[in-house]
């Protein structure tokens, strides 16, 4: 282009304004201006390019991590699900003033149980570092982003109340009632007779289905969401 300019300059300098040169100037200047219109193109292209080949890379991993969060979602679900129903029966037994059985051990050893989600987020903190639009797909990455910014960080706040209640009331409840025979498994009661009059512990029952209840409608709810997830993705990729 600077060549052009100088031509232009000497045309006008020896007086020479001819058609023909003129048209010459204009067309080095769109031929100029085409080639860096293509020479951007072609970068715009290759960065295209390597954006979605990055893309499906993150997706690839994301959906490993996304499986193994599956199999924990839905052991934990199995698990609270066990846990509810073995309170629902202990605090039966004990409104309808039913006599000890040797079934109950196995109730009473799991009514206490609680889980700890361990998700997997290294596919979504390499998006996050990297900027979440490198995912493409508009409706692919709310999806993504609603699972592990918001469901997630709700069943693992919900997680540590319900770690701490726990620890803060199971434990002496345990103590003054209770001979641990396996953790999670068995236990038996001291005296059930004084059990079953025991007011804090019918409460604690009731809490206690009430909050398995309620976490098993989120790891539901997160289960749907992974679920679709993991089918939108293998046909993104």
């Amino acid at each position: 282009m600077f060549r052009l300019f100088q031509e232009i300059r000497q045309q006008e300098a020896t007086g020479n304004n001819s058609l023909t040169f003129w048209a010459y100037a204009i067309g080095e200047f769109v031929l100029l201006v085409l080639g860096i219109l293509i020479a951007l193109q072609i970068e715009n292209w290759n960065q295209h390019r390597q954006d979605k080949k990055l893309e499906k890379v993150l997706l690839t991993e994301m959906l490993l991590n996304l499986k193994t969060d599956l199999k924990d979602v839905e052991s934990n679900l199995e698990f609270h699900n066990r846990v509810k129903r073995s309170n629902e029966i202990i605090l039966q037994h004990i409104v309808q003033n039913k006599p000890y059985h040797d079934s109950l051990a196995l109730h009473f050893g799991l009514s206490g149980g609680s889980t700890i989600f361990k998700k997997n987020t290294s596919a979504y903190e390499s998006m996050k570092s990297i900027g979440i639009d490198i995912i493409s797909n508009d409706n692919l990455r709310q999806q993504i982003t609603y699972l592990y910014s918001v469901q997630y960080n709700y069943i693992q706040e919900f997680q540590v109340f319900d770690i701490n209640y726990t620890i803060e009331h199971l434990i002496n409840i345990s103590y003054k009632h209770f001979d641990l025979i396996e953790m999670w498994k068995s236990a038996q009661p001291i005296n059930y007779e004084e059990l079953k009059k025991d007011q804090e512990y019918k409460e604690h029952l009731k809490l206690h289905i009430f909050n398995r209840e309620f976490i098993v409608s989120q790891y539901e709810h997160a289960k749907a969401l992974i679920e679709t997830l993991i089918k939108d993705i293998e046909e993104e990729i």
